[in-house]
């Protein structure tokens, strides 16, 4: 453990060294990965199937801020739509901007969230997505969460049905047909299942977090992923929802143990050393319970040459004392 709290230390002190360029980096990166995840979702080739372009754009990211990952994949989104179909590309881009406009009404910020969320469910650890907001972004990242993993089944549902519309319909059979199609996509109950469940989750997740009461964190990432598994299972069961048992378990699994390990690396409180304090003011009597972060045993300092040479001296001293006496 102790070798564990050091690694930490060192990592943390170099983060806090160089953040002016490691969050850049870390930013880009974050852009690559959720650019790439657009083509292997999408699948139909054109601007998020050119990986020159996808890394320009990462390059880009490195420069702006947060908010300008999920408006590129947008962009991308959109420009590989313009290629199949111009009337699902009008519509994707008037579902982009309701979306826009939710994630501006709530004023929570973390509009990474919207790109992270697709990212995770391409990855195989979509649980993880409510973990990560309710232990480090706050109350509002529910917001982004739910238009994160409503935008994922969005983009599947281009991905499937896109080339099935096209100009040479009559505009009356195209109105008609655009409408079946996208009505059935909001009517879909699995993803309402899931963006119900997911928020629910991290709701729970926070709530519990923020309790002042002993491995609060941890329990509060066992008491989200307990309501994840009764809402998908539960989903399962009722036909909304269709999943691998063995793949969801193992799944559910891995986040749980990073979501630990996150908790372990960025909350490790020892609550064996918790202080009770109180004090007052001419207003308010305040009551504190004060629990220290887990820190490494501080190493003994070496003796200087001065102390060591001081040392000396006074057994010289001792040893003639000894001779005359």
């Amino acid at each position: 453990m102790t070798e564990f709290l050091l690694f930490r230390e060192r990592v943390q002190d170099f983060y806090q060294k160089q953040d002016y360029w490691l969050l850049p980096l870390f930013r880009a990166f974050f852009a690559a990965l959720s650019f790439f995840s657009v083509n292997a979702v999408f699948g139909h080739g054109g601007a998020s199937g050119n990986p020159l372009l996808l890394l320009l754009l990462s390059g880009l990211c490195f420069f702006l801020p947060w908010g300008a990952v999920p408006l590129f994949a947008g962009a991308l989104i959109l420009a590989d739509l313009y290629r199949v179909s111009l009337f699902f590309m009008l519509a994707a881009a008037f579902v982009f901007l309701m979306i826009l406009l939710f994630q501006t009404a709530f004023r929570g910020g973390h509009a990474e969230l919207i790109a992270l969320v697709p990212l995770l469910f391409v990855l195989k650890i979509p649980y993880l997505a409510p973990a990560l907001c309710g232990l480090f972004f706050g109350l509002m990242s529910f917001a982004p969460l739910a238009l994160g993993t409503f935008s994922y089944y969005f983009l599947r549902f281009l991905a499937a049905n896109a080339g099935k519309v096209t100009l040479e319909s009559e505009p009356e059979k195209l109105v008609n047909q655009m409408a079946e199609i996208f009505l059935g996509f909001f009517e879909d109950r699995g993803m309402l299942l899931m963006i119900f469940s997911m928020v629910i989750a991290m709701l729970l997740i926070y709530t519990i977090r923020n309790m002042s009461f002993r491995n609060s964190w941890y329990t509060a990432v066992g008491a989200g992923f307990s309501a994840l598994l009764l809402f998908v299972f539960a989903g399962s069961r009722k036909g909304l929802i269709s999943i691998s048992a063995p793949g969801f378990l193992l799944s559910l699994l891995f986040s749980v143990a990073l979501s630990c390990f996150l908790t372990l690396f960025f909350h490790d409180a020892d609550f064996r050393a918790a202080e009770r304090l109180s004090f007052e003011d001419d207003e308010y009597f305040y009551y504190v319970k004060a629990v220290p972060k887990r820190r490494p045993p501080a190493p003994f300092p070496s003796p200087s040459k001065e102390e060591e040479r001081e040392d000396e001296d006074e057994e010289e001293e001792e040893k003639g004392a000894e001779i005359v006496g």
